[in-house]
């Protein structure tokens, strides 16, 4: 969903270029550019998961695999009453790669190749960082794994489809404060679990999405040039009506015409009725469009 703050920006755009289509283009071209997020406030839109741009493209070329990005910890107090503190957590999410995560803070559901109860498959962090307030990881689901409580569903398909949506890091602390801060925190392995639905997450904030999740500005582009694409395929029927013009030496008088086009030009689409458009032999009254 777009910020209030991107939404009085995407006004402006189109306000400002008369035509949505045009003004639409604009702004996402402006945004992509900047690389900002539009579901965040003015103030903090920077894309999360900047750190991982040069993975991205790589991920995307692998068959066998899907990523998810996660929101593993954030430096707050969680509903269970334990509070994390930001200097601890920029030093732990540096530790995430090549962890493997658990379901459900059960340790024989481990994905790792480290647990020998392991027949569902592997799951494996790619890479972590601390940014943005919060620890961001990237985790690869191969497309083969299973959930071992959900009667054999693949695990991308219950992230696909929400039935796992939180997740709950796990790891300990050096020490621990009276008023509940975890003084020294640093990640095991596994380093955090999978929820599935039916169990409450500490951080609700703490959450794993698919990857184009986070790229909401290449979406709505994509989409805008799909209805473009869609839009110029269409028939246009032109109907125009001449207005009486005699030739300059022969008296005759150039007759109605009706013209059914594919693929009219945008320039003359953009034409409503009761304008005018001067031609080397007529003179047009009007143009009316209709889709056919």
């Amino acid at each position: 969903m777009r910020h209030i703050d991107f939404q009085r920006i995407y006004d402006e755009f189109c306000t400002y270029y008369k035509e949505r289509g045009r003004g639409e283009s604009e702004y996402y071209s402006w945004l992509k550019a900047l690389e900002l997020d539009e579901a965040n406030e003015y103030g903090r839109a920077y894309e999360s998961f900047k750190w991982a741009k040069d993975m991205l493209s790589l991920f995307k070329e692998d068959a066998d695999n899907k990523y998810y990005k996660i929101l593993v910890g954030f430096p707050i107090k969680s509903m269970n009453g334990n509070v994390y503190k930001e200097r601890d957590l920029i030093a732990a999410a540096l530790s995430l790669k090549g962890k493997h995560p658990s379901l459900n803070h059960k340790g024989e559901y481990w994905f790792s190749p480290a647990n020998l109860l392991n027949t569902w498959g592997n799951l494996t962090i790619k890479g972590g960082k601390y940014e943005d307030g919060a620890v961001e990881a990237i985790l690869q689901v191969p497309k083969s794994a299973v959930c071992p409580i959900c009667d054999g569903a693949r695990m991308t398909t219950l992230i696909d489809e929400q039935r796992i949506v939180n997740v709950s890091l796990e790891g300990v602390c050096a020490g621990v404060c009276t008023d509940g801060s975890c003084e020294g925190f640093t990640f095991t392995d596994p380093p955090f679990t999978l929820l599935t639905t039916d169990v409450l997450p500490g951080i609700p904030l703490a959450r794993i999405k698919p990857l184009e999740a986070y790229l909401p500005f290449t979406r709505s582009q994509s989409s805008i040039n799909r209805g473009k694409r869609k839009k110029s395929m269409k028939k246009k029927k032109v109907k125009i009506k001449t207005v009486s013009k005699e030739d300059r030496h022969q008296k005759i008088r150039q007759p109605e015409a009706q013209l059914t086009l594919e693929a009219f030009p945008t320039r003359l689409q953009v034409l409503g009725e009761h304008r005018y458009l001067a031609t080397s032999k007529l003179t047009l009254r009007w143009i009316t469009l209709a889709q056919s």
